[in-house]
Order: C-alpha cells, then structure tokens, then sequence
C-alpha cells in the first residue's frame, strides 16, 4: 500500500500568538486562561481545514497547565512543552526535524528569537496574517482565493492584508 502524501505543516507558538490577538489578550488578563487556549484551538482547527495543513498548537507546559481532554481532530494536534527551552525550544527542535524529512514547514510567532534560530527552509506567518486568514472580514470571505503553494503563503497573506487595508480606506459610496 503506498504511502499517503506528506501534509504541510504549521507550527503554532500558542502564547505568543495569544498574546498578540487583542481578544485573545483580553482574557488571558482576566484570568481566562484556559478560554484563550481554547479559542485559539478552535482558530487552529479553522487553518487546518482552509489551508489543509496539520497545525502542531505549542503551548509552554507546567504542572498548573493542561489539556482537559486529548483534542486531535481536524489535524489539530495542542502540545505542552516542558523542559528549559519549552514552547520555544520544541518549536525550534520540531521546525528542523520536519525540514530534514523535506516537509513544508510554517511557523506562526512574533518571537524574533525563534524567527531567527529556524531552519533556512522553514517559512514564517506573522501572527496578523495568520489571524486574518482565520478571522476574515466580510468582503475577504466573499473574495477568498484557493490556497497558494506554502512557499507563497506568507506573501499571499501580506498583499491580502494590503488590500483589505486599502478597501478600509477608500471612501464608503
């Protein structure tokens, strides 16, 4: 039986990008934790099922911190990392495994640590971008485009930032 086909697939730096979407943010400062975490699972579900992609959602582990139940559906897989590095260091150690078995891999975070530590091969996704491509306005949802190859992802998602940032400015007729 020959093998299925490898899925490309998107690294998640679950903190980083928690505390880079505003309502995401909000409730992390109320002491929702475990609401944030959620709701970005559910983002993650709604990428992996657009851009077929196996989203690998990396949160930093504690004793104080864990999954209530395993969730893996929809290629959805939450890791809670633990050791020195954590999230990061997993992130960091998972990117080069996948790019040495020739994988596409994407990497969503703001963390110009991690930005920077990735394999050359490994593509990055602003968190922006990111959410923008889970959260779409209204006109973006009627205009949205088949997923480009992984190696345009990230400049697909920046022009389409542009454009919806210059259909915000024109005059409403």
């Amino acid at each position: 039986m020959p093998s299925s086909p490898k899925r490309d697939v998107c690294l998640v730096d679950g903190y980083n990008v928690i505390h880079k979407v505003p309502a995401l943010a909000r409730l992390l400062r109320s002491d929702r934790d475990e609401e944030a975490r959620e709701q970005l699972r559910e983002a993650c579900i709604r990428f992996a099922l657009r851009r077929r992609m196996r989203v690998l959602l990396v949160f930093d582990g504690s004793t104080a911190v864990r999954a209530r139940a395993p969730h893996s559906n929809a290629g959805v897989e939450i890791i809670y990392a633990t050791g020195a590095r954590k999230a990061d260091g997993w992130i960091l150690e998972r990117a080069e495994r996948l790019v040495k078995e020739r994988q596409s891999v994407v990497v969503v975070t703001e963390d110009r640590g991690i930005k920077n530590a990735l394999p050359a091969k490994a593509r990055t996704l602003a968190v922006r971008a990111f959410w923008a491509a889970i959260e779409p306005g209204p006109k973006a949802a009627v205009e949205e485009k088949p997923a480009p190859p992984l190696e345009d992802v990230e400049a697909y998602f920046l022009e389409a930032d542009r454009r919806r940032r210059e259909a915000a400015r024109k005059p409403k007729e």
